[in-house]
């Protein structure tokens, strides 16, 4: 009689160490995907071939800077390559990695005349409301980061060829220095939704110090995560199997007793 049940047991501790290592392999984001399904993530992944968020974006006339919560449109958005390549008048604001080229994207408005939009100063909250148009590929998280520009806009807005110097100091430029705002997009997400990025008081007082004039913020990141929606059957099973293992614990003391 013990014997097949020191077989049972054997299993089920087998199939919880395995529920054990396979879980332990991820950290729980407390999230959960647009569907519900709870989101559990993974180590940072290095040197991706392809994982951008933005991808396929364009002009879009509801990208905007929402400012004391006053909509003021985008005067321009777009990316530079770590190549130093640009064109002005490609409004794509791409950001990520695409086989060994390293995209980091920049978002513009113009500050000259608030008054038109009904904004009287000092600006007390911003927030950059985007359409995030398609993540590739369309799984996992992005850690996405918003930083102040040195570079004026007249110098960005210009086209830059392939291994040009300042359009090499453009890109770096645009990935570094005083961070604005930090936040995980979830790629899995349905495409051409808005997201909503909060500039921390940092970007609030550069926007303030920029009023007359155009503001413009740099964005990068990297993807930092396998988002893993964890089918609630699964969890059930795992549920049962550590009361399975109870069951028999108590059965085998039973047999002894």
């Amino acid at each position: 009689m013990k014997k097949p049940i020191l077989s049972v047991k054997a299993i089920a501790f087998v199939f919880i160490l395995n529920v054990v290592a396979g879980v332990s392999a991820f950290a729980q984001t407390g999230s959960t995907t647009f569907n519900g399904l709870p989101v559990l993530r993974s180590a940072t992944i290095s040197s991706p071939t392809l994982d951008v968020v933005f991808g396929y974006s364009n002009y879009d006339g509801n990208n905007a800077f929402i400012i004391n919560g006053i909509t003021v449109p985008l005067l321009n958005s777009g990316w530079f390559n770590n190549a130093g390549q640009h064109s002005a008048t490609n409004q794509n604001y791409v950001c990520g990695f695409e086989y060994g080229t390293i995209f980091n994207n920049f978002f513009a408005v113009d500050l000259s005349n608030l008054s038109s939009h009904g904004i009287t100063p000092p600006i007390t909250s911003v927030v950059l409301h985007v359409n995030r148009y398609e993540s590739v590929p369309a799984s996992g998280t992005f850690d996405y980061k918003l930083f102040n520009v040195t570079n004026s806009y007249a110098t960005i807005n210009q086209d830059y060829n392939p291994s040009d110097a300042t359009g090499i100091a453009i890109h770096n430029d645009l990935g570094n220095g005083t961070m604005y705002a930090d936040v995980v997009l979830d790629k899995t997400m349905p495409n051409n939704t808005y997201i909503d990025i909060p500039l921390n008081s940092a970007g609030i007082a550069a926007m303030n110090a920029a009023i007359g004039s155009t503001f413009v913020v740099g964005g990068t990141g990297s993807p930092n995560a396998i988002v893993v929606p964890v089918p609630y059957w699964a969890i059930a099973l795992v549920f049962l199997a550590i009361g399975l293992l109870v069951v028999i614990r108590f059965r085998r003391r039973q047999f002894a007793a």
